[in-house]
Formats: C-alpha cells, structure tokens, sequence
C-alpha cells in the first residue's frame, strides 16, 4: 500500500515512522523529498569531505560511483517499509541516487 501524505503524517504521530529532521514542506502527495546530506566519498580517491569544502564541482566518469547520504534518517516500524526513488529531474540529469538499493527494512 502507497501512503498518502495524510497517512504519512499519521504513521509519524502514531510512532510507526520516524524522520529525523522532518519538514513538512518536503512532504508531497505519496512520499517525503530527502535532502543529500553535506559528505561525499569517491571510491577512486578515498575522499571523504564536506561538499562545501570540495572546491570544483564533482565531475565522474561513465559508470563511476560517488556515495553519499541524506540528512535524514528514516526509521519505520515493523508494519511499514519504504523505497527510495530518485526524481524525474535527477535522472534526467544522469544521476541515480538509490543505484542498487531502494528497499527500507522494516523495525530499523
């Protein structure tokens, strides 16, 4: 089942969700936007810094991977999961936020 954004705001009174940081304003119809958090690490190079502090933007080659996480930290219950999906406009731009994960684990 797809949560509305009033079940969303539900499932968070009633303790079935927890969102770290929450912002109403990112809540839209079906789903919470996260926001990427502040720290990047390239597997290439080991560089593990603040994206303020990464003086040129990030440029990667084809297939390369850059991790990164969000601000957010999402709990849910043992009655809910979620996915994670990258937006229209990231893809769009080459950018897969969730490559080979996208699945939460229910109770953590």
């Amino acid at each position: 089942m797809i949560m509305t954004d009033r079940e969303i705001l539900q499932a968070l009174d009633a303790g079935d969700i927890e969102i770290s940081g929450f912002d109403r304003l990112r809540l839209q119809g079906v789903s919470y936007d996260c926001e990427l958090g502040d720290y990047v690490w390239r597997k290439s190079t080991g560089i593990v810094a603040p994206r303020q502090q990464l003086k040129a933007p990030i440029t990667l080659q084809r297939g390369k991977l850059l991790l990164a996480h969000t601000h957010e930290f999402i709990r849910c219950g043992s009655s809910v999961t979620f996915t994670v999906h990258t937006t229209s406009t990231a893809r769009r731009h080459g950018i897969d936020v969730c490559g080979s994960a996208g699945w939460g684990d229910s109770g953590f």
